[in-house]
């Protein structure tokens, strides 16, 4: 029975993980809160979820703001395109559907379909600013090629999202802000973390970089 209570037993182990992804999750909404600074929190938070919680390496609040800081401007540029984005879709869809012309029925299939691989993106671009340091600009293509790639999983992925947040919308309890996205990150980080290392130079020898391991 004492085992059960040492730090390193399956259940002491379980409630660390998930009071870090609590922790993460609190931090993650605390960043969010100028609105236009979501992709710079969410981009922190994998990073943190990935480097912290999965692979044991650094304090996961300490790595969450140093990628908050270091991810600050690209994040912003990011929120704003996708906002940008999302409000010309949804506004030109609109104006589609309230035409009753065959082309209202085909414009709004169309942006419907946009709607989808800008979803699909999004599944990818967070996870990319947080490993890669390239320019915004790249970071949009190489998430738009890991979309088409793993097409399969992109669907799924975003069609879980959309699914398990709407049931926590309608049927949970709210409180549960507190570690869904979080732990919902954590998930998804264990296919993304795959996909990413065949993005990256193969490790040297002697290589100790935490996402070798």
């Amino acid at each position: 029975m004492g085992r059960l209570f040492h730090m390193d037993s399956p259940l002491m182990v379980f409630f660390n993980k998930a009071g870090e992804l609590i922790l993460l999750n609190i931090c993650w909404l605390i960043g969010c809160i100028p609105i236009i600074t979501i992709g710079t929190s969410t981009t922190a938070l994998y990073y943190a979820i990935a480097k912290s919680v999965r692979k044991d390496t650094g304090y996961p609040v300490e790595e969450f703001f140093s990628a908050y800081k270091r991810n600050l401007k690209r994040g912003i540029a990011a929120t704003l395109i996708l906002m940008a984005l999302t409000f010309i879709l949804y506004i030109n869809r609109e104006i589609a559907a309230n035409t009753k012309e065959a082309v209202g029925i085909t414009g709004v299939a169309a942006y419907d379909g946009i709607f989808l691989v800008a979803a699909g993106i999004m599944v990818y671009l967070f996870p990319v600013l947080s490993r890669f340091s390239f320019k915004l600009k790249e970071g949009f293509k190489l998430s738009f090629v890991m979309a088409v790639r793993y097409l399969p999983v992109t669907v799924l992925i975003v069609a879980a999202t959309v699914l398990l947040f709407t049931f926590w919308a309608y049927f949970l309890p709210m409180p549960l802000i507190l570690v869904l996205p979080a732990a919902w990150y954590f998930a998804v980080s264990f296919f993304m973390e795959k996909a990413l290392l065949r993005y990256m130079p193969k490790p040297e020898e002697g290589d100790r970089n935490w996402y070798y391991s």
